[in-house]
């Protein structure tokens, strides 16, 4: 993950990161999509330079850059209300109107994951799980591992058609952990490290779920948000959630770094509950 400091002195506040990206022409293109959404009046942080006038300062093979503060607040999961679910389907809508016409970026490649894998992993972190000393601790992971594994075992899903929508540059993590908020409506979208050339529809499903938690009355007001700025379909939302579902159920990255790699901060990601398939929670709401 990113490292951020926030830095505080009299007349002045600015954010200090260090990237986790280890490759340059990679945070440049975070750069670069940063201030092309600037320059096309999304709220975003301004690129400090350094000294010297260079946006990107490397130190110990690492590199580092200083961000304007954000305006707002922050709104937690869980607390987001109608007008704050609208306000943010209409950037997303303006962000990648925006960005519809920025060249380059790394392309998104559609994940297949052989359910024999998927499970045999499963399966693996079940026995990290269980050989845990602190049970209390990890029984979340337990519940989720044991649900999911149960699931796909079951229902078996196979991995969807092939798109053949259009890609352009997306957010790429797009949720309210990534908004500050005035007044009920997006002032500030940060974090645009995960930017990369996907179908824009997918963001948009991506959104409702991490954010909103697919509540019909949240993605409602968001896709009415999202359509009073860009186009969508019922087609393409549908195809969009047929290629999330797939990858949401073959997705072990919470658990994996929790588990292995000591990660509590992932913790707060996850449900404490057991998997739930994401496309009954989409069909349920009726959003198209």
């Amino acid at each position: 993950m990113n490292e951020t400091w926030l830095l505080e002195w009299p007349g002045q506040r600015c954010v200090l990161r260090r990237h986790r990206r280890l490759v340059r022409d990679e945070v440049e293109f975070e750069h670069r999509v940063l201030a092309h959404a600037g320059s096309g009046g999304i709220p975003c942080p301004a690129i400090i330079p350094a000294r010297g006038g260079a946006a990107l300062v490397e130190d110990d093979a690492r590199f580092y850059s200083l961000y304007s503060w954000a305006p707002g607040s922050q709104i937690f999961r869980g607390h987001l209300d109608p007008q704050h679910a609208r306000s943010m389907g209409s950037m997303l809508g303006r962000i990648h109107k925006v960005l519809a016409d920025l060249p380059g970026g790394p392309q998104a490649h559609d994940r297949e994951s052989p359910l024999d894998e998927t499970l045999g992993r499963i399966e693996e972190l079940n026995r990290i799980a269980h050989d845990c000393a602190d049970r209390a601790r990890v029984g979340w992971a337990i519940d989720e591992l044991t649900a999911r594994a149960r699931w796909l075992a079951d229902h078996k899903p196979g991995p969807p058609a092939k798109t053949t929508a259009a890609s352009q540059v997306i957010h790429g993590d797009y949720q309210e952990s990534n908004l500050f908020f005035e007044a009920g409506e997006v002032s500030c979208v940060i974090d645009w490290d995960k930017a990369r050339r996907e179908v824009p529809s997918r963001e948009v499903v991506r959104a409702m779920d991490y954010a909103l938690g697919m509540e019909p009355l949240l993605c409602r007001q968001f896709l009415s948000g999202y359509r009073s700025v860009a186009t969508i379909t019922p087609g393409q939302l549908e195809e969009a959630a047929g290629w999330f579902s797939y990858q949401d159920a073959h997705d072990l990255w919470v658990v994996e770094q929790f588990l292995l790699h000591d990660n509590d901060r992932v913790e707060g990601l996850a449900d404490h509950k057991p998997f739930v398939p994401f496309l009954p929670r989409w069909t349920a709401a009726e959003l198209t």
